[in-house]
């Protein structure tokens, strides 16, 4: 099935792909040697972070391309991290530990660690040079994601047998921050150069196309990753509904369809009420715009992301090779509408 078809979004790619690619994959090759899991260097190693903020937000400059990719760079490690280590093995502690550091250095405050994780983001974040409400936005989002996060881990230790006897919303209350969305909604400021004025990033219709946006993201990559996290026994919808109501992956799949596109149709509506409350104001018709650009950005890629197309314990993962570009399915963007 070609999910996209499902959810028809338009999608834009930076000119600057191609230039920014080899830097910051080097970038991060030169950090990866300190890593010592060899499960996570060969999911890390056919990961595409320039391709990933290309499709996000493909009018940033090519500073931002690349500093945007380096800060993917350490969002995927991080998630690599929580997967391969602490987030399997129910540590509560450790995911603190994480979202502490990462709190550090938005705040300034002295930290003696030698964490990878936590140095990666301390430069990172020292590129991004943020200020206003485009770093409160930043903080917000990572504050969510390890708030969710840790919320997953706690439901986890409490229902260490019946994990999977729990309701759809239930699931959604637990994937709805975790799953990383808004860390990266909170580029767009910092890709357009602007200060968004926090009434907007408050408004009822913005936050919800963010929220709707976020399920979409979080059932797609369920029905993406299913292979993968079955092999870790890791939390997913799909595998949610094969073991409580004894279905097979295909009924199962096609469950979670229903429920993603019903998400995306709500995304859709809110958007056009968004456009008709906002007319006459450019610049806020330019920040819903550029939400649906960095959705669409993040589907398109989510259904190529070949981390998720093997299972690890079974199968060598194959070589990293260039993104086929070409494979994405040509919709028109919204300025040509």
């Amino acid at each position: 099935m070609e999910y996209m078809d499902l959810i028809p979004l338009p999608f834009e790619i930076s000119p600057f792909y191609e230039s920014v690619k080899p830097i910051s994959d080097r970038w991060f090759e030169d950090i990866i040697t300190k890593e010592t899991n060899i499960n996570i260097k060969k999911y890390m190693k056919i990961l595409d972070t320039a391709l990933v903020i290309s499709l996000t937000i493909p009018y940033g400059s090519e500073e931002n391309i690349l500093t945007s990719s380096k800060y993917m760079w350490w969002i995927f490690y991080q998630d690599e991290l929580f997967d391969e280590n602490n987030y399997c093995n129910n540590d509560c502690e450790a995911v603190k530990g994480y979202w502490q550091r990462t709190n550090c250095v938005f705040d300034g405050t002295p930290c003696d660690s030698k964490d990878l994780c936590y140095l990666m983001f301390k430069e990172v974040y020292q590129l991004l040079d943020l200020t206003g409400t485009a770093k409160q936005e930043l903080q917000q989002g990572l504050n969510l994601y390890y708030q969710d996060l840790l919320r997953v881990v706690e439901t986890r230790n409490r229902q260490e047998k019946n994990f999977f006897d729990i309701s759809v919303d239930e699931y959604r209350n637990l994937r709805a921050g975790h799953v990383g969305v808004q860390p990266i909604f909170a580029l767009i400021p910092y890709a357009r150069g602007i200060e968004v004025e926090t009434n907007l990033l408050n408004d009822p219709l913005i936050v919800g196309m963010r929220a709707e946006a976020s399920m979409v993201l979080a059932f797609l990559n369920d029905i993406c990753s299913i292979h993968k996290e079955v092999s870790r026994k890791d939390l997913n919808l799909v595998d949610i509904f094969m073991k409580r109501n004894d279905w097979d992956m295909k009924r199962s799949i096609d469950e979670v369809v229903k429920i993603m596109v019903g998400h995306y149709e709500k995304f859709i509506d809110l958007m056009e009420e968004a456009k008709k409350k906002f007319t006459g104001d450019a610049g806020k018709l330019q920040y819903v715009g550029d939400l649906l650009t960095a959705f669409s950005g993040l589907c398109h890629w989510q259904v190529r992301d070949k981390r998720y197309t093997l299972r690890l314990e079974d199968q060598p993962l194959p070589d990293q090779k260039e993104p086929d570009l070409s494979t994405i399915k040509q919709c028109p963007t919204r300025h040509q509408k």
